[in-house]
């Protein structure tokens, strides 16, 4: 079942995403830091990008945000809050929140609400 959901929304990104370049490993782990800025790793992805309606802007969600979300499969991890960054376009986006759907056992959805 994991499977076909996986395809689907493959097919879903190639008719209605937009690229996005997901930078890993941007910025110093602020847990040590006296260890050196970790390698840059760029990879671009297909990503639905939304902007959040007025009724959810709340708690952390600020004006100006956006949710996008990514096809777990391509990823050798979640991306990570405060150390890795998001590209839209021209546009370098902070990664504030990330929340991984699974299906049983298999991460399948990362959604990432991003500023910037």
């Amino acid at each position: 079942m994991s499977t076909a959901l996986a395809h689907r929304l493959e097919a879903l990104l190639a008719r209605q995403g937009r690229q996005v370049t997901l930078i890993l490993g941007a910025a110093q782990d602020p847990s040590q830091p006296w260890s050196a800025v970790a390698a840059v790793e760029e990879v671009v992805l297909l990503a639905l990008v939304r902007g959040y309606q007025p009724s959810e802007i709340q708690g952390a969600i600020e004006e100006g945000d956006q949710e996008v979300r990514l096809a777990a499969a391509p990823l050798p991890q979640a991306p990570r809050v405060g150390r890795d960054y998001l590209r839209i376009g021209a546009r370098r986006h902070r990664i504030m929140a990330v929340e991984t759907r699974h299906v049983g056992e298999v991460a399948l959805l990362h959604l990432l609400q991003v500023r910037g």
